[in-house]
């Protein structure tokens, strides 16, 4: 039962009746509010009052819940209008404010609130059995409460007991905190003097050792400073002497280099005299080998020309005489002739061309040995006169132009001596004759 009156009192609705009043004053006081919005105001507060007077009468017991919660939500509505007027003056925030309060009236019509003589004797009766509840709980709480009593009388001695076995547990603790202390700090001391000694003879020992390396490492750099003095004048001596032996042997370098030279300009130049040579005997080779087809080619053609005259004369000399077939024949002989006395001449014409070139190039290869004993200056204008007479005039025949080859009987007949010795002849015969 102390729990749903607990839930009436506790609800929110209490708290929004306290603050609507002084909100509907504070709209009341505000300047500016004219007699409808005043009149609107005065209908909130008396609404407000009966509200509260509804529910200050009514039986916990007999008060919906839900209901509550209804008339909680429009009265809160109404409040926050009341405020937004306040705020901005509007007159339309009074009029929704009664408006929530017509909803308010509406569900505090639906409580359940005592009106006749039966309805109070209702209530009487029951808060009379609420009182009877209240005095039975009373008794069974005051029963509790000495039982509580006497327990917390006895908890109170064991407490005192258990205080003072803390109190001489204290005590030991104390003592032996002390005794830890007191055991600690001499041990600390302890230790810090065997640290202070073996610190004291680290440091005796390292400084003798410094000591020590110190003058050991003097001594070494002394030997070091020697030794490398007596280096120093050992490798200077010993560079002089190869710088010497260098000089020396440069120098004796050199003059055979320089005899060397000499001897290597000597064979660049008997070399250089073959180089030269070497062209005219390469041409002269094969102007000897020409020679030779050409010869070969002569022969042929003269072994040719007989056999044909063999071949074709004989039937004449037995035979009977034609000029068809003696044409023929004729013709044959001359152009195995031609042939003949074209490779003659080409013949000719190639072993002059070796004769010229062999000339020269023993003429070029005895200038060395020839112009060795002479002076330098000698020698050059010996060169330059040599090479003015042997080079720069074609192909060596120093005037003398060449014999056009034979291509016709007219050519064999007018290059051959025979026909040069009877042209001689006829002429000589008519100049006698005139």
């Amino acid at each position: 039962m102390a729990q749903i009156t607990e839930r009436i009192q506790g609800h929110p609705i209490w708290q929004i009746l306290e603050n609507l009043g002084p909100a509907i004053d504070n709209a009341l006081a505000r300047e500016g509010v004219d007699a409808q919005s005043t009149e609107a105001l005065s209908r909130l507060k008396s609404v407000l009052a009966f509200t509260g007077r509804r529910l200050a009468g009514a039986d916990p017991f007999l008060i919906q819940t839900g209901s509550l919660d209804s008339l909680n939500n429009a009265l809160q509505a109404a409040l926050q209008e009341v405020q937004n007027f306040i705020a901005n003056g509007n007159a339309g925030h009074i009029t929704n404010a009664n408006a929530q309060a017509d909803s308010a009236l509406t569900y505090l019509s639906q409580l359940n609130v005592p009106l006749t003589t039966e309805d109070f004797l209702a209530a009487r009766e029951a808060a009379e059995t609420y009182r009877r509840g209240l005095d039975k709980a009373l008794t069974e709480v005051t029963a509790g409460a000495s039982k509580l009593s006497t327990d917390i009388v006895s908890l109170a001695r064991r407490l005192d007991e258990l205080s003072e076995g803390m109190t001489a547990e204290k005590s030991k603790l104390s003592t032996l905190s002390s005794d830890f202390q007191t055991q600690f700090s001499t041990a600390q001391e302890s230790r810090t003097r065997d640290f202070a000694a073996a610190q004291k003879e680290q440091q005796d020992r390292s400084s003798t050792l410094f000591t020590d390396f110190t003058q050991k490492l003097g001594a070494q750099n002394t030997d070091f400073t020697k030794q490398r003095e007596d280096i120093a004048r050992l490798h200077q001596s010993e560079l002089e002497t190869l710088k010497k032996q260098f000089v020396d042997e440069s120098t004796k370098l050199r003059e055979e280099m320089l005899e060397r030279k000499k001897e290597i300009e000597e064979l660049v130049g008997v070399i250089g005299n073959l180089g030269v040579t070497s062209g005219y005997l390469n041409t002269a080779n094969e102007a000897k080998g020409a020679v030779r087809i050409w010869q070969r080619v002569t022969v042929a053609a003269m072994v040719g020309l007989i056999v044909i005259a063999i071949v074709a004369f004989l039937p004449v000399v037995s035979g009977g005489f034609s000029w068809s077939s003696f044409a023929g024949r004729v013709f044959i002989s001359l152009t195995f002739g031609i042939l003949a006395a074209y490779a003659a001449s080409q013949a000719d014409k190639y072993q002059k061309v070796e004769r010229q070139n062999r000339r020269l190039a023993l003429e070029l290869e005895a200038i060395g040995p020839f112009i060795a004993p002479l002076p330098k200056e000698k020698r050059e204008e010996f060169r330059i006169t040599i090479g003015e007479r042997s080079f720069g005039h074609g192909d060596g025949a120093h005037g003398i132009p060449d014999a056009k080859s034979p291509a016709t009987l007219v050519d064999v007949l007018l290059q051959s001596k025979e026909s040069k010795e009877f042209r001689s002849l006829l002429t000589e015969i008519i100049k006698a004759v005139k």
